[in-house]
């Protein structure tokens, strides 16, 4: 028994080790959003680009949408399936359309153009360029 407990406390200082690493709290968001894209696409993804852009996203959520953001994430895709299945079937195919709609973050951008999308417009214009989002809002239908 006392074997096991030990055990138990390796393995949870491991675990608290491991969440302090730099890119941890991100790996976990992206971890997230990652089982949900994958109902939709079917394609690898640029990991590195999603841990670029994932501390700018994750900066638009208050702290107790942070701690929440699991079931916020679901609860966007069970309100939005039938929309999200049909915006990633009509692009699975069109390589000319914006790269980030295949990356597990426009699900991110997805719920944030509908909750907040002044600060989102706000946010990734000081990190990345506008008109990348700028067109995934017209692709999911809202004006920036």
């Amino acid at each position: 028994m006392a074997l096991i407990e030990l055990f138990d406390e390796t393995v949870q200082d491991a675990r608290k080790a491991i969440e302090m690493l730099p890119g941890a709290p991100e790996a976990g968001v992206l971890a997230e959003i990652e089982q949900h894209f994958y109902q939709f696409v079917a394609r690898p993804y640029d990991r590195e680009l999603s841990l670029d852009i994932i501390p700018v996203l994750e900066g638009l959520y208050d702290a107790r949408e942070r701690k929440e953001f699991g079931e916020l994430i679901r609860s966007f895709v069970a309100r939005n399936r039938q929309k999200l299945d049909e915006l990633f079937e009509a692009y699975r195919d069109d390589d000319r359309c914006n790269p980030l709609i295949f990356q597990p973050e426009a699900l991110m951008v997805f719920e944030r153009l509908e909750r907040d999308a002044f600060r989102l417009r706000d946010a990734w214009a000081a990190s990345f360029p506008l008109p990348l989002l700028e067109n995934l809002a017209m692709i999911w239908g809202r004006a920036l």
